[in-house]
């Protein structure tokens, strides 16, 4: 129906996560189990069945506010398996749960084990993939990694932010020797395999509470308000992820975006602004420019 992960364990059983759920109506959520795919000797394969529902979800669909429980995020470790919800709440929450289920047969009611905030924007905190290695458990966005730290019992605390430097709708992450191998879809034009180095990995960052500037939304004006007078990278992008003008470097207060990037704006809407802080912490920003 709406075939969302997949998972696969060191001895080559597969999960498959039917359970996309953008409507939030569904009853009818399940998990494929496919044995060793070692063992397949044609192109069919009998699959054993683990369904599932939501113990936390009473309506359906539930009111705008608790639109939580889609999930697009499958990982396997230790004998059970991790679902991580997508967030469409509005007003939007920024939080994303976590639920554990035995990986066999069977038919559950889960509830939440856990959960964090991951941001503000909902195309950016949206959580669209994982993989558990034996220390991290990795989540994937459209602009960012997440990463969780574990030594064995896997919790959503103290997560640092790996910045992709890339925005798309990012769908599926898998970890190599602590690579990052990442797909999107190809809307924008896109629909691409990524590989993000060891190097890259590693230069993760705590998450930012507090950012050094604030945008400031006018129906025909936007002005990012350099409160520090920090050193600030921009690039403006469409919504697909597709870069529109060069990149401007500023440590004025006010900058005025509209101007500085008008002549790449080939029609009024609604924009990524992608921010750098002295060349370091990155952020992105949904931003209205008018024309």
């Amino acid at each position: 129906t709406d075939w969302e992960d997949v998972t696969i364990t060191a001895d080559g059983k597969v999960f498959v996560g039917n359970f996309g759920n953008n409507g939030h109506n569904r009853k009818d959520l399940v998990i494929y189990v496919l044995p060793d795919y070692k063992t397949w000797t044609s192109d069919t394969v009998q699959a054993e069945v683990i369904e599932f529902n939501y113990g936390d979800q009473s309506a359906y669909p539930p009111i705008a506010n608790n639109r939580v429980f889609d999930c697009e995020a499958l990982a396997f470790y230790n004998d059970s398996l991790y679902l991580f919800s997508k967030n469409w709440s509005s007003p939007f929450t920024g939080m994303t749960k976590m639920y554990v289920l035995a990986a066999k047969p069977g038919s559950y009611t889960i509830y939440p084990t856990d959960s964090v905030n991951l941001g503000s924007i909902k195309e950016i905190a949206w959580v669209t993939g994982a993989d558990i290695t034996d220390s991290a458990l990795y989540l994937l966005g459209s602009a960012f990694v997440w990463k969780f730290n574990h030594k064995g019992q896997i919790n959503l605390s103290n997560p640092v932010q790996i910045a992709l430097n890339h925005f798309s709708q990012k769908e599926a992450i898998a970890i190599n020797a602590n690579a990052l191998y990442i797909t999107d879809e190809s809307a924008g034009g896109f629909g691409n395999l990524y590989r993000y180095s060891v190097a890259a990995t590693m230069a993760a960052q705590p998450l930012q509470t507090k950012k050094p500037y604030v945008i400031v939304q006018g129906t025909n004006s936007c002005i990012l308000e350099n409160q520090s007078g920090q050193n600030l990278d921009l690039r403006l992008y469409d919504l697909t992820g597709r870069q529109v003008g060069g990149q401007l470097s500023s440590t004025a207060r006010h900058i005025d975006i509209q101007n500085n990037f008008t002549s790449s704006i080939i029609s009024g809407g609604v924009y990524w602004l992608h921010i750098q802080c002295n060349g370091s912490s990155m952020s992105w920003e949904k931003v209205l420019i008018g024309k």
